[in-house]
Protein backbone atom coordinates (compact mmCIF):
# COMPACT_ATOMS: atom_id res chain seq x y z
CA UNK A 1 0.00 0.00 0.00
CA UNK A 2 0.87 3.34 -1.02
CA UNK A 3 -0.65 5.97 1.72
CA UNK A 4 0.30 9.94 1.92
CA UNK A 5 -1.72 13.65 2.45
CA UNK A 6 -2.79 15.99 -0.46
CA UNK A 7 -3.41 19.34 0.87
CA UNK A 8 -6.06 19.91 -2.41
CA UNK A 9 -6.21 24.15 -1.46
CA UNK A 10 -2.21 23.53 -2.62
CA UNK A 11 -2.66 21.16 -5.42
CA UNK A 12 -5.38 23.48 -7.07
CA UNK A 13 -4.01 26.90 -6.00
CA UNK A 14 -7.17 27.72 -4.62
CA UNK A 15 -7.20 29.98 -2.00
CA UNK A 16 -6.74 28.59 1.69
CA UNK A 17 -9.24 30.54 4.21
CA UNK A 18 -9.43 26.90 6.71
CA UNK A 19 -7.35 24.49 7.84
CA UNK A 20 -8.95 21.49 6.62
CA UNK A 21 -9.47 20.41 3.02
CA UNK A 22 -6.49 17.35 2.83
CA UNK A 23 -7.39 14.00 1.06
CA UNK A 24 -5.73 10.83 2.37
CA UNK A 25 -4.58 8.36 -0.41
CA UNK A 26 -4.58 4.72 -0.14
CA UNK A 27 -3.11 3.11 -3.13
CA UNK A 28 -2.18 -0.06 -4.27
CA UNK A 29 1.11 -0.90 -4.55
CA UNK A 30 2.03 -1.70 -8.60
CA UNK A 31 2.23 -5.44 -9.32
CA UNK A 32 5.18 -6.67 -11.42
CA UNK A 33 2.58 -9.88 -12.68
CA UNK A 34 -0.18 -7.37 -13.24
CA UNK A 35 1.56 -4.02 -15.30
CA UNK A 36 -1.19 -3.16 -16.78
CA UNK A 37 -4.39 -3.25 -13.92
CA UNK A 38 -6.48 -0.76 -13.16
CA UNK A 39 -8.83 -0.19 -10.55
CA UNK A 40 -11.77 1.74 -9.96
CA UNK A 41 -11.65 4.33 -6.69
CA UNK A 42 -13.83 5.20 -3.91
CA UNK A 43 -13.49 8.56 -2.01
CA UNK A 44 -15.30 8.17 1.44
CA UNK A 45 -16.39 11.57 3.16
CA UNK A 46 -17.29 10.51 7.40
CA UNK A 47 -20.40 12.40 8.87
CA UNK A 48 -20.20 14.50 11.88
CA UNK A 49 -23.55 16.91 11.43
CA UNK A 50 -20.62 19.66 9.60
CA UNK A 51 -19.30 20.27 12.86
CA UNK A 52 -16.72 17.66 13.44
CA UNK A 53 -15.70 14.17 11.19
CA UNK A 54 -16.65 11.49 12.77
CA UNK A 55 -13.32 9.04 11.85
CA UNK A 56 -15.18 5.89 12.37
CA UNK A 57 -17.19 6.20 9.17
CA UNK A 58 -14.02 7.43 7.74
CA UNK A 59 -11.18 5.03 7.32
CA UNK A 60 -12.29 1.94 8.38
CA UNK A 61 -15.07 2.40 5.46
CA UNK A 62 -12.07 3.42 3.14
CA UNK A 63 -9.98 -0.30 3.50
CA UNK A 64 -13.17 -2.58 3.55
CA UNK A 65 -13.47 -0.84 -0.19
CA UNK A 66 -9.88 -1.18 -0.41
CA UNK A 67 -9.47 -5.33 0.51
CA UNK A 68 -12.57 -5.28 -2.41
CA UNK A 69 -9.70 -3.88 -4.96
CA UNK A 70 -10.59 -0.21 -4.44
CA UNK A 71 -7.93 2.74 -4.33
CA UNK A 72 -9.75 4.48 -2.00
CA UNK A 73 -9.55 7.91 -0.24
CA UNK A 74 -10.36 10.08 3.00
CA UNK A 75 -11.54 13.48 2.87
CA UNK A 76 -10.96 15.88 5.61
CA UNK A 77 -13.41 18.78 4.98
CA UNK A 78 -14.43 21.84 6.79
CA UNK A 79 -16.95 22.11 9.13
CA UNK A 80 -18.26 25.18 11.39
CA UNK A 81 -17.69 27.80 10.89
CA UNK A 82 -16.97 27.47 7.34
CA UNK A 83 -20.20 27.13 5.69
CA UNK A 84 -21.48 26.27 2.08
CA UNK A 85 -19.75 26.75 -0.85
CA UNK A 86 -16.53 25.89 1.09
CA UNK A 87 -17.44 21.93 1.40
CA UNK A 88 -18.31 21.24 -1.80
CA UNK A 89 -15.59 22.38 -3.23
CA UNK A 90 -13.40 20.58 -1.19
CA UNK A 91 -15.21 17.66 -1.82
CA UNK A 92 -14.90 18.42 -5.67
CA UNK A 93 -11.56 19.08 -5.82
CA UNK A 94 -11.14 15.64 -3.52
CA UNK A 95 -12.53 13.82 -7.08
CA UNK A 96 -10.86 16.08 -9.72
CA UNK A 97 -7.76 15.51 -7.76
CA UNK A 98 -8.43 11.75 -8.03
CA UNK A 99 -9.45 11.97 -12.18
CA UNK A 100 -6.25 13.95 -12.86
CA UNK A 101 -3.84 11.41 -11.05
CA UNK A 102 -5.81 8.27 -12.20
CA UNK A 103 -2.80 6.77 -14.76
CA UNK A 104 -0.46 7.51 -12.13
CA UNK A 105 -2.44 5.89 -9.43
CA UNK A 106 -3.63 3.01 -12.15
CA UNK A 107 -7.01 4.41 -11.65
CA UNK A 108 -10.07 4.35 -14.17
CA UNK A 109 -10.76 7.98 -14.84
CA UNK A 110 -14.45 7.26 -15.50
CA UNK A 111 -14.99 5.01 -12.17
CA UNK A 112 -14.22 7.31 -9.22
CA UNK A 113 -17.02 6.85 -6.36
CA UNK A 114 -17.89 8.74 -3.17
CA UNK A 115 -19.74 7.48 -0.34
CA UNK A 116 -20.41 9.33 2.35
CA UNK A 117 -22.52 8.88 5.61
CA UNK A 118 -24.47 11.11 7.48
CA UNK A 119 -23.95 14.64 6.95
CA UNK A 120 -21.07 13.18 4.58
CA UNK A 121 -24.25 11.56 2.78
CA UNK A 122 -24.94 15.20 2.27
CA UNK A 123 -21.54 16.25 0.75
CA UNK A 124 -21.35 13.24 -1.40
CA UNK A 125 -25.07 14.43 -2.72
CA UNK A 126 -23.60 17.69 -3.53
CA UNK A 127 -20.94 16.89 -5.44
CA UNK A 128 -23.06 14.09 -7.49
CA UNK A 129 -25.75 17.32 -7.97
CA UNK A 130 -23.82 20.70 -7.69
CA UNK A 131 -20.52 19.67 -9.25
CA UNK A 132 -20.81 23.20 -11.63
CA UNK A 133 -21.70 25.32 -9.59
CA UNK A 134 -19.70 28.90 -10.37
CA UNK A 135 -17.44 28.38 -6.60
CA UNK A 136 -16.61 24.99 -7.78
CA UNK A 137 -15.60 26.60 -11.37
CA UNK A 138 -13.41 29.31 -10.03
CA UNK A 139 -11.27 26.79 -7.16
CA UNK A 140 -10.58 24.02 -10.11
CA UNK A 141 -10.18 26.25 -12.44
CA UNK A 142 -9.46 23.87 -15.78
CA UNK A 143 -10.09 20.99 -14.00
CA UNK A 144 -13.87 21.72 -12.64
CA UNK A 145 -14.67 19.19 -15.90
CA UNK A 146 -13.76 16.72 -13.87
CA UNK A 147 -15.73 17.57 -10.97
CA UNK A 148 -18.58 14.90 -11.21
CA UNK A 149 -18.79 11.53 -9.48
CA UNK A 150 -19.19 8.80 -11.68
CA UNK A 151 -21.17 6.96 -8.87
CA UNK A 152 -22.31 8.08 -4.55
CA UNK A 153 -22.71 5.74 -1.93
CA UNK A 154 -25.02 7.69 0.37
CA UNK A 155 -25.71 5.77 3.80
CA UNK A 156 -28.38 7.06 5.74
CA UNK A 157 -27.77 10.79 4.36
CA UNK A 158 -28.78 14.47 5.37
CA UNK A 159 -30.54 15.25 1.84
CA UNK A 160 -33.54 17.53 2.92
CA UNK A 161 -33.34 21.54 4.32
CA UNK A 162 -37.50 20.90 4.93
CA UNK A 163 -40.00 18.95 7.04
CA UNK A 164 -37.25 16.02 7.53
CA UNK A 165 -34.54 18.13 8.20
CA UNK A 166 -31.44 17.38 10.17
CA UNK A 167 -31.43 20.67 11.67
CA UNK A 168 -28.20 20.96 13.08
CA UNK A 169 -26.84 19.56 10.05
CA UNK A 170 -28.61 21.88 7.79
CA UNK A 171 -27.96 25.14 10.07
CA UNK A 172 -24.41 24.15 10.56
CA UNK A 173 -24.35 24.58 6.45
CA UNK A 174 -26.37 27.09 5.49
CA UNK A 175 -27.15 29.40 8.76
CA UNK A 176 -30.61 31.18 8.59
CA UNK A 177 -30.29 31.68 4.66
CA UNK A 178 -33.53 30.87 3.31
CA UNK A 179 -32.38 30.94 -0.45
CA UNK A 180 -28.68 29.25 0.60
CA UNK A 181 -31.20 26.37 2.46
CA UNK A 182 -33.42 25.65 -0.43
CA UNK A 183 -29.75 25.16 -2.52
CA UNK A 184 -28.79 22.11 -0.24
CA UNK A 185 -31.95 20.63 0.17
CA UNK A 186 -30.78 18.09 -2.47
CA UNK A 187 -34.15 16.07 -3.05
CA UNK A 188 -34.90 19.65 -4.95
CA UNK A 189 -31.61 19.59 -7.24
CA UNK A 190 -31.32 16.25 -9.04
CA UNK A 191 -31.04 16.49 -12.69
CA UNK A 192 -30.68 14.15 -15.99
CA UNK A 193 -26.75 14.82 -15.26
CA UNK A 194 -26.67 13.95 -11.56
CA UNK A 195 -24.97 10.95 -10.39
CA UNK A 196 -26.50 7.53 -10.48
CA UNK A 197 -26.65 6.66 -6.61
CA UNK A 198 -27.11 3.70 -4.08
CA UNK A 199 -29.18 4.50 -1.20
CA UNK A 200 -29.03 2.99 1.90
CA UNK A 201 -31.06 4.04 5.89
CA UNK A 202 -32.85 2.28 8.13
CA UNK A 203 -36.79 3.23 8.30
CA UNK A 204 -36.60 4.41 12.54
CA UNK A 205 -33.49 6.36 11.62
CA UNK A 206 -33.56 8.44 15.30
CA UNK A 207 -31.28 11.58 14.04
CA UNK A 208 -31.94 11.67 10.25
CA UNK A 209 -35.12 10.60 9.36
CA UNK A 210 -35.61 8.33 6.43
CA UNK A 211 -37.85 10.33 4.72
CA UNK A 212 -34.07 12.08 3.52
CA UNK A 213 -33.49 9.10 1.56
CA UNK A 214 -37.05 7.86 -0.06
CA UNK A 215 -37.04 11.92 -1.01
CA UNK A 216 -33.91 11.46 -3.26
CA UNK A 217 -34.73 8.17 -4.65
CA UNK A 218 -37.96 9.89 -5.85
CA UNK A 219 -36.14 12.39 -7.65
CA UNK A 220 -34.00 9.86 -8.91
CA UNK A 221 -36.77 8.21 -10.11
CA UNK A 222 -38.15 11.72 -11.63
CA UNK A 223 -35.32 12.93 -13.38
CA UNK A 224 -34.18 9.19 -14.37
CA UNK A 225 -30.88 8.79 -12.77
CA UNK A 226 -29.80 5.48 -12.18
CA UNK A 227 -30.41 4.37 -8.34
CA UNK A 228 -31.07 1.67 -5.80
CA UNK A 229 -32.50 2.22 -2.43
CA UNK A 230 -32.44 -0.04 0.88
CA UNK A 231 -34.34 0.64 3.30
CA UNK A 232 -33.70 -1.79 6.50
CA UNK A 233 -36.61 -2.16 9.07
CA UNK A 234 -34.71 -0.90 12.57
CA UNK A 235 -31.69 0.14 13.35
CA UNK A 236 -30.19 3.37 14.75
CA UNK A 237 -28.73 6.28 12.88
CA UNK A 238 -24.22 5.87 12.61
CA UNK A 239 -23.90 2.38 11.72
CA UNK A 240 -21.25 2.52 9.83
CA UNK A 241 -20.24 -0.79 8.28
CA UNK A 242 -22.70 -2.29 11.21
CA UNK A 243 -19.51 -4.15 12.69
CA UNK A 244 -17.44 -3.53 15.94
CA UNK A 245 -14.60 -1.97 13.64
CA UNK A 246 -17.39 0.52 13.15
CA UNK A 247 -19.16 0.49 16.53
CA UNK A 248 -19.92 3.76 18.29
CA UNK A 249 -17.99 3.32 22.33
CA UNK A 250 -20.29 2.68 24.62
CA UNK A 251 -22.86 5.54 25.99
CA UNK A 252 -21.02 7.70 23.44
CA UNK A 253 -24.43 8.58 21.25
CA UNK A 254 -27.72 8.78 23.20
CA UNK A 255 -26.80 6.26 26.19
CA UNK A 256 -26.05 3.74 23.01
CA UNK A 257 -24.60 -0.09 23.60
CA UNK A 258 -21.28 -1.24 20.77
CA UNK A 259 -24.53 -4.05 20.65
CA UNK A 260 -26.64 -1.53 18.75
CA UNK A 261 -24.11 -0.83 16.01
CA UNK A 262 -23.07 -4.26 15.29
CA UNK A 263 -26.24 -5.93 12.99
CA UNK A 264 -25.29 -8.32 10.45
CA UNK A 265 -28.00 -8.04 8.92
CA UNK A 266 -27.54 -4.17 8.39
CA UNK A 267 -24.15 -5.18 7.07
CA UNK A 268 -25.20 -6.36 3.70
CA UNK A 269 -25.49 -2.91 2.68
CA UNK A 270 -21.98 -2.91 1.87
CA UNK A 271 -21.73 -6.12 -0.05
CA UNK A 272 -25.13 -4.80 -2.27
CA UNK A 273 -23.42 -1.79 -2.90
CA UNK A 274 -20.16 -3.57 -4.29
CA UNK A 275 -22.58 -5.45 -6.37
CA UNK A 276 -24.43 -2.59 -7.83
CA UNK A 277 -20.89 -0.83 -8.33
CA UNK A 278 -19.95 -3.79 -10.35
CA UNK A 279 -23.20 -3.49 -12.54
CA UNK A 280 -21.97 0.01 -13.16
CA UNK A 281 -18.47 -0.89 -14.39
CA UNK A 282 -16.53 -0.86 -11.21
CA UNK A 283 -14.11 -3.44 -11.16
CA UNK A 284 -10.60 -3.85 -11.61
CA UNK A 285 -9.38 -4.77 -14.93
CA UNK A 286 -6.32 -5.96 -16.50
CA UNK A 287 -5.64 -4.09 -19.58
Amino acid sequence: MIAEKIDLYAYFGAERKTESGYLNVYIHSRSKYYPSRIRPAMIVIAGGGYSGICEREGEPIALAYFAKGFDVFTLEYSCVPHKYPTQLTEGCMAIAYVKSNAETFGIDPELVAVAGFSAGGHLAAMTANLFDETAVKQALKSKSALARPDAVVLGYPVISSGEFANESSIANLAGNDPALREKISLEKQVTAKSSPAFIWATVNDDLVPSENALLYALSCKKSGVPFALHLYEDGRHGLGLANRETATPEGRVLNSTVEEYVRPDIATWFDMSLDWLESKGFTVKDL
